[in-house]
């Protein structure tokens, strides 16, 4: 009974009950001794379903964890049990089996702390993983927990279906893009040669002049100088050297390219020039500081068309 008294006096000090007066009667011990063993004891909820979506859409379920404790998990479709994830120096893995994942934490949870625990399941359904969160809510802890997938309506279903086959079509776009720039003709290529020394340095080995059948595609590789910032090509003008007569320009595509930071790769694509204009072009690129680049060409040869077999 001594032993007991001290454990009770242990557990209420720090509280006002600590300095009431040493000579309460025996009794009064007797008393509280049942009530404070009783609130240190774990509370086990035997066994609780729960519900994942697969999504942040919805709620991440709380699983109620406690020190020394076992959880069992119990899942209704086949888990990866590689996939399982889940901090190892804060929670045990007693084990898991193709349904089931037995764990237990080796450290006490922080008052509002959320440890994730992501599995991901074997058919690659959706939810493709289940997404829970260890918390600390003592004296309760799970003993049992089933987690159930949430079953996808069917509207949700075709709108997924829909929007996977638009995925698919709008893939195939560029291929098509590419057949109709083609026009059943080959590709020719010239390089293009930088002219004078401009704002900007011209990685020659990967400039290019294409020709297709329906216009010009030149492609050019470029770098600012060590110590200055990005460039990047804000218009680009192309014109006949010996007529100074222009060329329309369809489209200018910039990104990120090379080893240098701010190194880019150009790409302006143009209409085919007339048959009176000359051989030899001129490429100027112009970025928004002023900075630019001035390229030289010479129209490729017109590709030959495919022959019929």
């Amino acid at each position: 009974m001594e032993h007991k008294r001290q454990v009770l006096a242990c557990n209420l000090r720090g509280s006002g009950l600590s300095s009431l007066p040493t000579t309460w009667p025996r009794a009064v011990f007797a008393l509280l001794l049942p009530l404070c063993t009783a609130l240190a004891q774990p509370q086990f909820i035997p066994g609780r379903s729960t519900t994942v979506g697969g999504t942040q859409a919805h709620l991440t379920p709380e699983l109620f964890a406690l020190r020394g404790v076992t959880t069992v998990i119990h899942f209704d479709a086949d888990i990866d049990r590689a996939s399982v994830q889940v901090d190892l120096a804060r929670i045990k893995l007693v084990d898991v089996g193709p349904r089931v994942i037995l764990l237990a934490p080796v450290l006490e949870l922080a008052p509002g702390e959320r440890l994730g625990l992501r599995v991901r399941y074997a058919d690659g359904a959706s939810p493709e993983e289940a997404h829970l969160a260890l918390v600390s809510r003592p004296p309760t802890v799970d003993t049992v927990v089933t987690v159930l997938r949430r079953q996808e309506s069917l509207a949700a279903c075709q709108a997924e279906l829909a929007q996977s086959r638009a995925n698919c079509a709008g893939a195939g776009e560029g291929v098509w893009e590419v057949v109709d720039r083609l026009a059943g003709a080959g590709v020719t290529v010239e390089t293009l040669r930088p002219v004078g020394r401009g704002e900007v340095e011209v990685l020659e080995d990967d400039t290019h002049t294409y020709r297709l059948a329906t216009g010009l595609l030149l492609k050019v590789e470029a770098e600012p100088p060590t110590g200055q910032g990005p460039w990047a090509p804000r218009s680009a003008t192309v014109r006949c050297t010996k007529t100074r007569a222009e060329v329309k320009v369809r489209t200018v595509s910039v990104r990120s390219q090379g080893a240098e930071p701010g190194g880019v790769q150009v790409a302006v694509e143009t209409e085919l020039p007339p048959p009176t204009a000359g051989p030899r072009f001129l490429l100027e690129l112009r970025g928004t500081d002023g900075r630019g680049a001035t390229l030289q060409f010479d129209l490729p040869p017109e590709p030959p068309k495919e022959q019929a077999r």
